[in-house]
């Protein structure tokens, strides 16, 4: 008989197992489902329902087998209520699937990099099962004409399986950073996932994706470095400025835009070399403008072309569908994160934050939960201020 566990202990490993199978059964749907050409078959529509049902069947089972206080359960039902009423008004699963696997993952901090392991090795086999089946023909292998990039003669960009290839490189680049992330410092993985990312830009041309690796690369050494973690600690100006990396990012979205409306010459360079991202980021602003709550809107899609636009800006796409307030909050949330991050010495989740806030500026899906492995490494680290606080006793370095 399987016994039950307490919230802030979850330490029962029947209860983490089921954990996983949910998580499993979330990762495979959401890849072929949401982020692949697998859902313009007729089947996607008909294995949807049974999936789901699966998946509500097992998270009941987790709020069965694990007793939580009633205070709990009503901070647990209110968030899931918001994330609902987000998605129905925003049409976007993205916080709603945060929120309940925050409810429903073990909250067991010794166990994160395991899981984390566990959530690496599913996509890989994701990707790889994609892979077989895009090269195989058993589902289509999209890929777009484009203009060379950066001197190399690139004709063709595969997704291989995925819905873009940008989609492709963005997974691709997010699964090497965990990898490096999870195997702490060591030089086997970089020797093996450079080439990695390399093959990764020459067939997709995912700028975005390479660009953040490499980021990563520079980044996450620095923040591991003893003096950089000095200087964090000893000047609390630089500390404040590191805090404020979203805010950054989202203000100079905003005057990159206002330079391009005024016809400035650097950011219409930037546009050039962005793929014209900034002029996508203005039309969406001037035809949705801005609203304080959240609001449905359809892609822009040229009429000549027929060509749908995803505007490729997190801090803008958060503006545009989510509106004023959740952007504001959003970014108040970060920087106390990003502060709490350092006062707590978690230094390489610092710097995969960093890196992620810089691509936001170029890709949206930089921060879907499927790709942004910080917000799993953060749910599952999560305390509710209702459970019992602990003493700062023990610092937890591996983060």
């Amino acid at each position: 008989m399987v016994k039950s566990s307490h919230l802030a202990v979850d330490d029962n490993p029947e209860i983490i197992n089921i954990a996983k199978l949910v998580y499993a059964i979330f990762i495979f749907s959401y890849y072929f489902l949401m982020m692949s050409t697998f859902r313009e078959l007729p089947i996607s529509s008909t294995v949807r329902l049974p999936l789901l049902l699966v998946e509500v069947i097992l998270f009941a089972f987790l709020i069965i087998l694990r007793p939580q206080q009633l205070q709990t359960l009503l901070w647990q039902a209110g968030l899931l209520l918001l994330a609902i009423g987000y998605w129905y008004v925003g049409r976007e699963l993205y916080i709603l699937l945060l929120t309940v696997l925050l409810i429903a993952l073990p909250y067991n901090e010794s166990g994160l990099r395991q899981f984390l392991k566990f959530d690496l090795y599913l996509k890989i086999g994701a990707v790889l099962l994609l892979y077989f089946l895009s090269t195989r023909g058993f589902i289509e292998n999209n890929y777009l004409l484009t203009a060379d990039r950066l001197g190399m003669t690139l004709n063709k960009r595969f997704a291989f399986g995925f819905s873009h290839p940008n989609q492709f490189g963005a997974v691709l680049g997010s699964i090497c950073m965990q990898w490096l992330y999870v195997a702490r410092k060591k030089i086997g993985p970089v020797i093996l996932t450079l080439p990695i990312m390399l093959l990764v830009f020459r067939y997709s041309g995912s700028r975005t994706a390479l660009l953040s690796y490499g980021l990563f690369l520079v980044i996450y050494p620095l923040c591991c470095w003893s003096k950089t973690q000095q200087l964090l600690q000893r000047f609390k100006g630089l500390s404040w400025v590191i805090t404020q990396s979203y805010t950054w990012a989202f203000l100079s979205s905003i005057y990159l835009i206002y330079l391009y409306r005024s016809q400035q010459g650097l950011a219409i360079w930037l546009n050039q070399v962005l793929s014209g991202r900034i002029e996508l980021a203005a039309a969406y602003l001037r035809i949705y403008g801005v609203k304080l709550w959240p609001h449905a809107n359809q892609a822009i899609v040229d009429t000549q072309t027929s060509i749908w636009s995803t505007l490729d800006n997190q801090y803008m796409h958060m503006l545009v569908t989510y509106g004023l307030v959740t952007t504001i909050v959003f970014l108040w949330l970060m920087q106390r994160l990003l502060r709490y991050l350092i006062r707590r010495q978690y230094y390489g989740l610092l710097a995969v934050c960093f890196v992620f806030a810089v691509s936001g500026l170029m890709e949206f899906q930089q921060f879907v939960l499927t790709i942004n492995f910080s917000w799993l490494a953060l749910s599952l680290s999560a305390r509710y201020k209702v459970l019992e606080p602990k003493p700062l006793v023990q610092q937890e370095r591996g983060l």
